[in-house]
């Protein structure tokens, strides 16, 4: 329950608009897009849909069934996603009560993650191949080695996450060869046999749109430096802020708990935890793969140390019952804010976008081209189409030009001003907590048209004729000067 309840929470869904509006393209061309058609400063600069399938799946959920069921869609994948999770952890642990904290802690500490976006897949898939591996190992089942390349195909085509499904088992190929060479009875010997649906996953998830591309799409978008400095996404967490708090516990936790166990950890948990963990504090867009990998292994863990400790404590009745008790008290808390509210626009945040600004921009025909905030290009796709868009979400597009110079402009570099002359922007869409909006304001060159208490539109001033003097310009005179 606090699995499902923890997945209920407002992130704005500051991609699902233009990941509808390439759905839309899919649906009544037939075609999975290759160039930029949504903006002006990109337009016809190649774009690779990496998630075609989950774009379409929410473009039509939106339009045929209604916006709520894309609601329901989040809770149905990202809680079958985390259950999967807390049953893995139960197998591991064998103490449904450490299980179930353990899990509910994941739950929760991933709250802010679980949003509606194609990542959701990725986060359901990396659950099942973690439980369909462990089926091979563990088990002795080999059903498990010839359903996992076609859960890579389904993947290859939902999300670009695809990645991780190799990454995962050659970990287990090579953390299961050093166990068996160091260690002969601590894994099954036929480990070896993972390479056939790594092998075979790897061919037939080639098949999607993109081919090849799709694998090193992940290279191109982490390959940007500024991406990297400016996209929130992509930064590392910050341990200030309380909502990463369960995240920092189960990452301290994990070491210790490895090395507290009575039993040699198998070499592969141990890469997956330093990598998934490695990978979440260089980028807070990986914490919720972190908790996926890190959930079972710390509960099975902790369940050989307790086991060890107490034997009695580790199936303990009452304490199942306790933590049952707990965790769907709070999961009644999580669910709580959202009893009254209009789901969709509550789970996507409404109040995060310029819904009057930009209806006041429709309804006075302000002209374009338009400047606006980055994280306000997906919604500007599908409200407004009429106005091609300077930057949204999709930042690789951008790159070799917009992207850099819309840095440029928004951290309100020297140059910000005659960039925008450059592009020739005649209407700015600025959020008020931004730096520009304040400088903007001040300038000659710009009136406000509109403003409310979260943006403001801002209109070219005609009356003022002479362009600002870019820096390359100051330069030069500087030099002729002397």
């Amino acid at each position: 329950m606090l699995g499902v309840c923890s997945t209920l929470g407002p992130i704005p869904g500051v991609d699902l608009w233009w990941q509808m509006a390439a759905g839309k393209i899919i649906w009544t061309t037939g075609a999975v897009p290759t160039t930029d058609p949504f903006s002006y400063t990109a337009r016809g600069h190649p774009w690779l849909v990496h998630e075609w399938a989950a774009d379409l799946l929410f473009y039509l959920i939106y339009t045929r069934l209604g916006p709520t069921w894309l609601v329901a869609l989040k809770v149905l994948v990202e809680g079958t996603a985390l259950l999967v999770t807390l049953l893995l952890a139960l197998r591991w642990s064998s103490s449904p009560w450490l299980a179930a904290i353990c899990a509910g802690m994941a739950a929760v500490g991933g709250r802010y993650f679980w949003d509606i976006r194609p990542q959701m897949f990725s986060y359901l898939f990396l659950a099942v191949l973690l439980v369909l591996v462990d089926d091979f190992r563990s088990r002795g089942k080999v059903w498990p080695l010839w359903v996992i390349p076609l859960l890579m195909l389904l993947w290859a085509n939902l999300h670009g996450g695809i990645l991780l499904a190799p990454l995962v088992l050659l970990a287990y190929l090579f953390g299961d060869s050093v166990d068996y060479l160091l260690r002969r009875n601590l894994v099954r010997k036929d480990s070896y046999l993972l390479a056939i649906p790594l092998v075979a996953g790897s061919l037939l998830a080639l098949l999607n749109p993109n081919g090849y591309h799709l694998w090193l799409y992940p290279l191109k978008l982490t390959g940007h430096p500024q991406v990297l400095g400016f996209v929130m996404e992509w930064l590392s967490p910050d341990f200030h802020d309380p909502n990463y708090r369960l995240f920092e516990l189960i990452a301290l936790l994990l070491v210790p708990a490895m090395a507290w166990s009575k039993r040699q950890q198998p070499t592969a948990h141990l890469i997956l935890a330093i990598a998934s963990l490695h990978f979440a504090l260089f980028s807070v867009r990986h914490v919720p793969i972190f908790l996926l990998i890190a959930t079972p292994i710390l509960a099975g863990a902790l369940g050989e140390a307790l086991h060890a400790a107490a034997p009695q404590a580790a199936r303990s009745p009452l304490q199942s019952v306790t933590a049952g008790v707990l965790l769907a008290a709070l999961g009644l808390i999580q669910v709580r804010p959202v009893l009254g509210k209009r789901l969709f626009e509550y789970e996507i945040d409404m109040r995060s976008f310029p819904v009057r600004a930009v209806a006041f921009m429709k309804r006075a025909k302000l002209p374009g081209p338009i400047w606006n905030e980055y994280r306000w290009g997906g919604y500007l796709i599908w409200h407004a189409p009429e106005y091609p868009v300077f930057i949204d979400g999709r930042a690789e597009v951008y790159y070799g030009g917009p992207f850099e110079d819309f840095v440029q402009m928004h951290r309100v570099k020297p140059n910000w001003e005659a960039l925008m002359f450059r592009y020739g922007v005649r209407t700015a869409l600025v959020d008020n907590r931004m730096m520009i909006a304040r400088v903007m304001e001040r300038s000659p060159y710009w009136r406000i048209a509109y403003r409310d208490s979260g943006a403001t539109l801002f209109v070219r001033n005609e009356a003022v004729r002479t362009p600002p003097i870019s820096t390359d310009a100051l330069q030069r005179r500087h030099r002729a000067g002397k």
